[in-house]
């Protein structure tokens, strides 16, 4: 009821803001419907509700891009299609009662924290990065614990990434199962 047209439109130029990568679609509109008077609920609300026509044009762009690149979908495509779509909405359902329900009851101080601290280990890693560090991170690794043979092995057997597994030098993976009773 407190959101008119101009308010909307000034909430839509907002969302604009999250062409920038990294920018947050939803709090870009959460902030500029607060800045435009509106209070945290209502802004809230009318962002969730202002994501509906955005994902809906996104689905349909890409519908119409996979039909005139001459795919089609077995049946069993369009099942699996059909209920991701289902589930995702059920998700999303669940996700906004919660998140209205915690907004109704608290401020923005832990998305605002949560995206500082995420964008200080961003910048963090991608500045040590350009610095031309080879091995920024390399506490996380305990020589010769799991791979006595290299140099550098990650102290987290279980997570078998690229960044982890590739050892430092030589970037072949280690075994961990052969290597897991040797010790230094």
């Amino acid at each position: 009821d407190e959101i008119d047209a101009v308010t909307a439109f000034k909430i839509g130029l907002f969302q604009c803001l999250a062409i920038i990568p990294g920018t947050s679609r939803s709090g870009s509109t959460i902030i500029g419907g607060m800045l435009a008077g509106c209070s945290r609920v209502a802004a809230a609300e009318f962002t969730f509700f202002l994501a509906i026509p955005v994902m809906l044009g996104w689905g349909l762009l890409k519908a119409v891009k996979f039909l005139l690149a001459g795919m089609v979908m077995t049946s069993t495509e369009i099942v699996v299609l059909v209920v991701g779509i289902v589930t995702a909405f059920v998700v999303s359902v669940l996700s906004i009662k919660f998140l209205m329900g915690y907004i109704k009851k608290n401020d923005f101080a832990a998305f605002g924290w949560y995206r500082i601290v995420v964008g200080v280990v961003v910048l963090g890693y991608f500045g040590v990065k350009a610095l031309g560090i080879r091995r920024p991170f390399s506490a996380l690794s305990l020589p010769g614990v799991l791979c006595p043979k290299y140099r550098f092995a990650p102290i987290f057997p279980n997570v078998r990434r690229r960044a982890f597994v590739k050892v430092l030098r030589g970037g072949k993976p280690c075994n961990f199962a052969r290597n897991a009773s040797v010790s230094t």
